[in-house]
């Protein structure tokens, strides 16, 4: 699941708010209280903080290239993968897929 994608959505669709809080299975939250108790039932603990002002330039976190990994090969990336390299096996992977 593209975090940047669903935060983008999330914001288009609330107009009022200015910052949301997205699990690492796409449920967005206005509290972040609330998005990290909802991680309790997740495997992946991650909680991304957007804002309304940086979602446009937001470059992709670490949850989010491991979520798109996982989209594009139905694996999960090693543990043990650096953010950069991640990034670079994405964009091989959405090359190769054009």
């Amino acid at each position: 699941m593209n975090l940047n994608k669903k935060a983008k959505q999330i914001f288009k669709q609330h107009l009022t708010i200015d910052k949301v809080y997205i699990t690492s299975d796409g449920f967005g939250f206005t509290d972040k209280d609330k998005a990290e108790a909802h991680t309790g039932f997740l495997k992946e603990k991650e909680v991304v903080e957007f804002t309304r002002e940086s979602i446009d330039n937001a470059p992709l976190d670490r949850l989010a290239l491991k979520a798109r990994y996982k989209e594009l090969t139905g694996k999960v990336p090693a543990k043990n993968i650096s953010t950069q390299k991640l990034a670079e096996q994405v964009a091989e992977l959405e090359n190769s897929k054009q």
